[in-house]
């Protein structure tokens, strides 16, 4: 049975997997999260999540047991061939919901599992697309009142009061709130890495 560690501070990534019974430790070290224009988005987005987890493991590595999995994710939406990150303020979230209001714009995350014991890596990247209603501006001035646009990818969150905003989804929905649990589950099985849980 091995130990997870979580590369993230992600209060949704902990929850996704608190409310999935795992036990793990949490650890996350801030990087830069700057897209490199000499890679496809894609590669670039696994990288991310590798960088995640190996700061982790060079910053934390005397804390994390050998016999871990670390854990790392990164999430970007896409919308119209641009990555919508986390907004920098008001002007910049309402901007972005403008732009997702009666649109469909996808959601993508890669994800890192990196075995401390064999010093396997499996990288996978999940896209789900999510369709928006069409927004009226008091209700996007009501949204980005509130606390919550500002440390979400795209400006919103659908697990709070942002699902409002989205008309249907196709894919997965923890893909969309950070973390596809389903696919990691699914990573973790073919190579019959079992994790310790509560």
């Amino acid at each position: 049975m091995y130990k997870l560690v979580l590369a993230s501070s992600s209060p949704r990534r902990r929850h996704i997997l608190q409310k999935a019974g795992y036990a793990f430790q949490t650890f996350s070290v801030e990087i830069s999260e700057n897209i490199s224009e000499n890679m496809s988005l894609e590669d670039e987005l696994i990288a991310l999540s590798r960088r995640k987890a190996e700061a982790v493991i060079q910053t934390f590595g005397e804390q994390i047991s050998t016999d871990s999995i670390v854990l790392a994710a990164d999430t970007i939406v896409l919308h119209e061939g641009h990555v919508l990150g986390k907004p920098k303020g008001q002007q910049q979230a309402e901007k972005m919901l403008r732009a997702l209001s009666g649109r469909q714009h996808e959601v993508k995350t890669a994800f890192c599992l990196w075995n401390m014991e064999t010093s396997e890596i499996i990288s996978e990247i999940i896209s789900t697309n999510v369709f928006f209603k069409v927004l009226s501006e008091q209700s996007i001035q009501d949204y980005v009142k509130s606390e919550e646009p500002y440390d979400k990818a795209g400006a919103y969150g659908i697990q709070g009061r942002g699902g409002d905003f989205v008309d249907h989804f196709e894919g997965s929905y923890d893909n969309v709130v950070g973390l596809p649990l389903l696919e990691v589950e699914q990573a973790l099985n073919r190579k019959n890495w079992k994790l310790k849980r509560e």
